[in-house]
């Protein structure tokens, strides 16, 4: 009888061990930001193709500054354009662009273009 008790306590320790083990999680989503520069129309556009929201989005021109018109957040998917008036082939010099967000940036390596 003593060992059918011990076997019975051993497997409700093991069982309640089982239950307040702690479930394992995904890693968090994180925005994305992704530049791209079209020529002919002297368009700038930046997408999230992150998981998350990304916050406090800037647009950065090396020749005009922060472009302070762009949206501060853009959801996972959601892209938004900037349309530059000053831009190659009629202005003389080319310009860089630069994205940034707040809240992270899985690839901080497609933040940048330059529009010639």
């Amino acid at each position: 009888m003593r060992r059918m008790l011990t076997a019975a306590a051993a497997l409700a320790t093991v069982g309640a061990a089982v239950v307040i083990a702690p479930a394992a999680s995904a890693a968090p989503a994180v925005p994305d930001l992704s530049l791209s520069i079209t020529r002919n129309s002297c368009d700038i556009t930046v997408t999230n193709v992150g998981g998350a929201t990304a916050t406090g989005v800037s647009l950065y021109s090396l020749t005009f500054g922060r472009l302070s018109t762009f949206p501060t957040t853009l959801a996972p998917g959601q892209a938004s354009t900037y349309h530059i008036f000053d831009c190659p082939p009629g202005s003389p010099y080319p310009d860089a662009f630069l994205t940034t967000s707040a809240n992270g940036d899985l690839n901080p390596f497609n933040n940048a273009g330059l529009l010639i």
